[in-house]
């Protein structure tokens, strides 16, 4: 049999086998004209449109699962970030193998007219359940499109095609003159960071190079430029209508090419365990990425040294011995948690010393952690809003906190539950595993505090209120911050507003109505902007910065602050400069609460209602479900009559709940220290 490249048809090619990520061997063409590396294409098989490659490559599920949804989202957000430019400039977008839709959903936020085209039906219909829009599904070859195209993009798709050359012809016909495509797949010269193994893969028919893009793509466009993103190479070209092949351009990129993949062969793998050789290439190949890496190394480590020197102090030296169990976890975890966890720890201290063992709430538990635990003088459970079956979804509890009933019913030391929440969303239900285990942990616990009302009534609703004289109101410690931690400036007047607009679990937060909802928060901004006041775009953990998409589109001057990379004294600090904070999560109001600055709740949660009316804060509250025709006009008043139509009275209130707060802690203290001493 004759064999010829599938991308410049040229017989000067080699057949060889190489070993595959799965422990086979497969049968590849190396093309020595233009540096491309297939299967044979002759032997090609449509496992997309029957579903068939979601159950390879996907989880062994035709259907998303929770962690793949994560995941998806996540990596679009950094396509989305890495391409800006592009996506800001096009519009009439059409998406090639868009999946469940997660880019095609963030650019519909930006205001872009754009389609997803996926050959997976299942992966294709899951849009409509999880982002309210409709995809189409077939594989491009066979796409009976309507209208044309101005854009295109495709990530990750290309190299799973029969017929590259026919695949782009095809493509051609839904664009106009002039249209930009985007493609990026995984660079055969960088080959897994020099892992070839790692590469080679059955579902990939095709291992492009820079100099095979170019020869494939100048067929039909002109090229604007080829890159690197991580181990993955990427074109944008214009189309033209005809060739733009230049010999001298490829062969320019064919040399380019031999040289990245001779530097990625031959460079030492320096550790087993970390990805130093993936950083260094990285900075090497990636245009700007060795500044950003070495700042971003910088960082790291500097913030790994300040949170060792952190836990130290937090553990403390002498005095009461406490195993706490918290939600703390730093460096991109969420900011509430961090800041809470150390809360917890400091309302304790109020008027004794303690000596803290810190046990991050995802950590297994075994009969050495209970051994450890019966060791102390008490156990503490706080940090979190802990009864949540997804943060840390477990098979032994049901709850955050992976502990067995068996080793639970171990453990013979008090235990106190402090200031946790009912934190299930609307629509999601409590399963019988759950009950069983809440029931046990109400049970087994000396001291029972939830943080609000509406938690009390729901948990006493599911436990039949067989403990309803043992659960006790403890408010958030977060909302009583600058009663214990005195190092904190007096608050002073400014024009600052923080945002925060959660983005985990979009379908529970927002529904099917996330870009009428996202849209009025964003104009709302804009508007308070226009007003003279200054906008920061607070973040609690990193899928909170795609409000930045929405801020752009509407073109407001803000500044993004992650605060999920820093320490609380820091957390405190910002939210303490903010005059009003407008938040979605829970602690993106308690913790400025706790400082006495003002607070506009978007509320998307039942924990949020539930807050803000044991604050007697409800007409501080905008529910975005109820409102959505008016949420603009609504978010807006709101926050100018907090600002400068009743600010002096919003002060004193919130100073006086304060008070009555602080005074609810401390006797739920005295009434903890007489169990643990």
């Amino acid at each position: 049999m004759k064999f010829q490249c599938a991308v410049c048809e040229s017989d000067n090619v080699l057949l060889k086998t190489m070993p595959s990520r799965e422990g086979i061997d497969i049968e590849l063409v190396e093309c020595y004209n233009c540096g491309h590396l297939s299967q044979n294409i002759n032997t090609y098989e449509d496992i997309y449109t029957t579903g068939e490659f979601s159950k390879i490559a996907r989880n062994d599920s035709y259907t998303p699962d929770k962690q793949k949804i994560s995941q998806l989202d996540k990596k679009a957000f950094e396509r989305y970030e890495f391409y800006k430019d592009f996506f800001k400039k096009n519009d009439n977008l059409l998406e090639v193998g868009s999946s469940i839709g997660s880019l095609v959903y963030l650019l519909k936020m930006r205001g872009k007219k754009t389609e997803g085209l996926e050959p997976d039906p299942s992966y294709a219909a899951f849009s409509e359940k999880q982002y309210g829009f409709i995809q189409h599904t077939s594989l491009l070859e066979e796409f009976q499109f309507e209208h044309k195209f101005d854009s295109a993009f495709s990530f990750h798709v290309i190299e799973h095609v029969k017929n590259p050359v026919e695949f782009l012809n095809k493509l051609t016909q839904m664009l106009t003159i002039d249209a930009e495509v985007l493609f990026e797949c995984p660079s055969y010269e960088i080959h897994g960071f020099g892992d070839m193994k790692h590469t080679i893969w059955k579902p990939h028919l095709h291992y492009f190079s820079a100099s095979s893009l170019y020869f494939l793509f100048s067929k039909y466009f002109k090229i604007n430029s080829i890159g690197y993103n991580g181990s993955a190479i990427f074109i944008r070209a214009k189309h033209i209508g005809k060739s733009s092949f230049q010999p001298s351009t490829f062969e320019k990129y064919k040399r380019k090419a031999e040289k990245i993949f001779k530097v990625c062969s031959k460079f030492p793998v320096l550790t087993p365990k970390l990805p130093i050789k993936q950083v260094a290439i990285q900075a090497i190949i990636q245009e700007g990425k060795l500044f950003s890496q070495y700042n971003k190394a910088v960082k790291y480590s500097a913030y790994k040294i300040d949170e060792f020197n952190f836990l130290r102090k937090e553990k403390g030296s002498k005095g009461i011995k406490a195993f706490h169990v918290t939600n703390f976890k730093g460096w991109g975890n969420n900011a509430g948690d961090i800041v809470l966890s150390k809360c917890v720890r400091d309302v304790f201290r109020q008027k004794e010393q303690f000596k803290f063992e810190i046990k991050a709430i995802s950590e297994s538990v075994d009969q050495q952690v209970i051994d450890n635990i019966n060791n102390q003088n008490c156990l503490i459970i706080g940090g979190g809003g802990l009864l949540l079956p997804d943060t840390n979804a477990n098979t032994v509890s049901g709850w955050q906190w992976a502990v067995s009933e068996e080793l639970l019913k171990k453990i013979n030391v008090p235990i106190i539950v402090y200031a946790i929440g009912y934190n299930y969303f609307r629509g999601q239900k409590p399963n019988d595993f759950f009950l069983k285990n809440l029931n046990l942990l109400l049970e087994r616990a000396d001291f029972f505090s939830l943080r609000n009302y509406g938690s009390i009534e729901k948990v006493n609703e599911l436990t039949n209120n067989k403990f309803s004289s043992k659960i006790i109101y403890q408010p958030c410690p977060t909302t009583v911050i600058r009663k214990f931690e005195k190092g904190i400036p007096n608050k002073q007047k400014t024009k600052n507003i923080a945002v925060n607009v959660a983005f985990d679990r979009p379908l529970l937060r927002f529904g099917t109505n996330y870009e009428q909802i996202l849209t009025a928060i964003a104009k709302a901004v804009k508007e308070l902007e226009v007003k003279g006041y200054r906008i920061y775009n607070y973040t609690h953990i990193t899928a909170d910065r795609k409000f930045e998409i929405l801020l752009d589109r509407f073109n407001v001057n803000y500044r993004t602050v992650e605060l999920q990379y820093l320490f609380p004294n820091e957390i405190y600090n910002l939210y303490n400069n903010m005059e009003l904070v407008i938040g979605m999560r829970g602690h993106a109001q308690m913790i400025p609460f706790g400082l006495n600055t003002k607070i506009l709740t978007l509320g998307t949660h039942d924990k949020m209602r539930w807050f803000m009316q044991d604050m007697d804060l409800l007409d501080h509250f905008v529910e975005l479900h109820s409102e959505e025709e008016n949420i603009q006009k609504i978010i807006f008043q709101k926050a100018i009559d907090i600002l400068e139509n009743n600010s002096n009275f919003v002060e004193q209130k919130l100073l006086a709940k304060q008070d009555e707060l602080f005074k609810i802690t401390q006797t739920n203290l005295d009434k903890i220290y007489s169990l643990i001493k």
